[in-house]
């Protein structure tokens, strides 16, 4: 691996880790009176990875966004893990009727789903409950979709 290329990872690698723990850590998306800030969350750490287009949206319009845009690829949720243990910004989403839900893929180690019997990966979920140690399986009832930003089409990105 050449020298350049793998600053890269790590660059991408370190900032992606420190801003799931910052969003897990921030005060302001803890839940409560039954509001949760999913959403909200996922736009702080997208943002510091270099994507800034969802904010103002609610989860089910960047759902609706990744599948509509040339720049998010869906991707099988059991290759989830290797992209975000490369630094890669990826995200798995759900719509909902009400309100969808979105977590990051945090790096890790991937788990095994004993409901959906599939490789998973570690989430940084912040919604009903919080946590950065789980599964993509603790966050949904259902196998959600699962988008990679495609970093290299950086149109509209910071």
């Amino acid at each position: 691996m050449n020298t350049e290329f793998k600053s890269n990872i790590d660059d991408s690698l370190f900032r992606l880790i420190d801003a799931c723990c910052e969003a897990y850590d921030n005060p302001a998306f803890k839940p409560h009176d039954g509001i949760t800030f999913c959403n909200q969350a996922v736009w702080f750490i997208s943002e510091r990875m270099g994507y800034s287009k969802f904010k103002p949206r609610l989860a089910n319009e960047m759902v609706d966004l990744m599948k509509s845009s040339d720049e998010w690829s869906l991707v099988a949720i059991e290759e989830a893990q290797s992209y975000a243990n490369q630094g890669r910004l990826v995200i798995a989403g759900m719509r909902a009727d009400h309100h969808g839900h979105v977590v990051v893929i945090r790096p890790g180690l991937a788990g095994i789903s004993g409901r959906w019997k599939i490789t998973v990966p570690k989430v940084v979920n912040v919604g009903s409950e919080n946590f950065i140690g789980k599964s993509v399986n603790w966050a949904f009832q259902e196998k959600p979709e699962v988008y990679l930003w495609r970093q290299d089409l950086k149109v509209g990105g910071v």
